[in-house]
């Protein structure tokens, strides 16, 4: 199913972290901050890399820095599951001249923002940076399951106005695949929707055929009525 889509509806996440006196937020499914509200302290990205080399961030967890604040992003098992499925899964049907980066930050020109995709695809024929800007991204993709309002929203607007091309959202509880093409300020002007057993392709690789459900963890087997 397609649709043009106009800006999106952006609908924060309110609850804070109790770590919100570092600027940092927990779980960016549930505790988002709205962007205008009082937080003791935002961070450039500078100080956040200094805050990673010094190891005042635990480096057994993962972090994003989003307009200034620290967001500790979710690891659970089927959520990394369903990324080294995919990993594979592009890696045997993308082209050899491709790059396959798992939860690796793109560069960006603001000060403040250092998202770090679940997965990028990078076109290595442009590529020459050892580094990833918005430029040379072909597709970012992100997993959600608990994270699936933060991704469809906050993320969403972030990946559009840096001006990437094509942002896929596999969500997790509805085992469908949502594709978004084309941004502009805020948003994206076109949703695809894909069910399980509807291959995907993008618009940097038009004749991909991606069995992408294939990677969704299992569905549990209906309990038989007695």
């Amino acid at each position: 199913m397609t649709q043009l889509l106009s800006r999106l509806e952006k609908e924060p996440f309110q609850t804070r972290s109790s770590k919100s006196g570092l600027g940092i937020s927990g779980s960016a499914s549930s505790q988002w901050p709205e962007l205008n509200d009082p937080i003791p302290q935002r961070f450039t990205t500078e100080q956040f890399q200094r805050m990673w080399d010094e190891e005042i961030l635990d480096h057994n967890k993962r972090y994003e820095l989003i307009y200034g604040v620290i967001l500790e992003m979710p690891g659970n098992p089927p959520h990394r599951h369903v990324i080294t499925r995919l990993t594979g899964l592009l890696l045997r049907t993308l082209p050899n001249n491709t790059e396959v980066s798992v939860q690796s930050n793109i560069d960006l020109p603001s000060k403040d923002t250092r998202p770090e995709p679940d997965l990028v695809v990078i076109p290595l024929e442009n590529y020459t940076e050892q580094r990833y800007l918005p430029e040379d991204v072909a597709l970012v993709i992100e997993v959600s399951d608990s994270t699936l309002r933060y991704d469809q929203s906050t993320k969403l607007s972030l990946y559009s106005d840096v001006g990437i091309q094509e942002y896929w959202i596999v969500n997790l509880p509805a085992r469908t695949l949502e594709q978004y093409r084309t941004p502009f300020e805020g948003g994206y002007k076109s949703k695809n929707t894909l069910e399980p057993g509807e291959v995907a392709s993008c618009l940097k690789y038009p004749d991909l055929a991606l069995e992408w459900w294939e990677a969704l963890p299992k569905e549990a087997p209906a309990e038989s009525e007695e």
